[in-house]
């Protein structure tokens, strides 16, 4: 769940707004990062791929596999996902068709950024439901990477209704 500011006792908060009295308005109406979730199994791409998202702007989370990945999912909001494709536990793979066969999360941009550049592997990956597919050893992957966030997430901002 996500976390809630405490109630400060000023005329910002509103209770009824949210179920729970210590919601705080200003958690719905100030603009916040867009978060985004990074699963790779590689601790060292993982932590390259958080640091180049949260230096374009993006809060950032990981996961080192597609199970955690998938309890995070559950319990916290994400506005994009970007998983590796092959990991221990549950590939990239089996957490996107998870997260297209969820009514709550179907919606959910997800990239795969993987080393399996093959024609079969680019085309599973897009028929599970892959919003982008990139291939992170490509010369300018994490650029490629950054761009397709920032389209993604514009489309999605662009996609709720004022």
């Amino acid at each position: 769940m996500r976390p809630q500011t405490p109630n400060r006792g000023d005329e910002s908060t509103m209770h009824g707004f949210c179920e729970e009295p210590s919601c705080d308005l200003r958690d719905h109406l100030l603009p916040r990062a867009r978060r985004v979730l990074v699963v790779d199994d590689s601790r060292g791409h993982r932590a390259l791929c958080a640091r180049v998202l949260a230096d374009a702007g993006y809060d950032v989370q990981s996961a080192p596999d597609g199970r955690r990945a998938w309890e995070l999912l559950r319990d916290r909001e994400f506005d994009l996902v970007v998983s590796d494709g092959q990991m221990p536990a549950m590939s990239g793979v089996e957490l996107l068709r998870r997260v297209r066969a969820d009514w709550a999360l179907g919606n959910l941009p997800v990239i795969l950024l993987t080393a399996m550049d093959g024609p079969e592997e680019r085309s599973t990956g897009l028929a599970a439901g892959a919003s982008d597919y990139i291939c992170k050893h490509h010369e300018g992957a994490l650029r490629l990477l950054v761009d397709s966030v920032d389209r993604l997430m514009r489309d999605r901002r662009e996609a709720v209704p004022a």
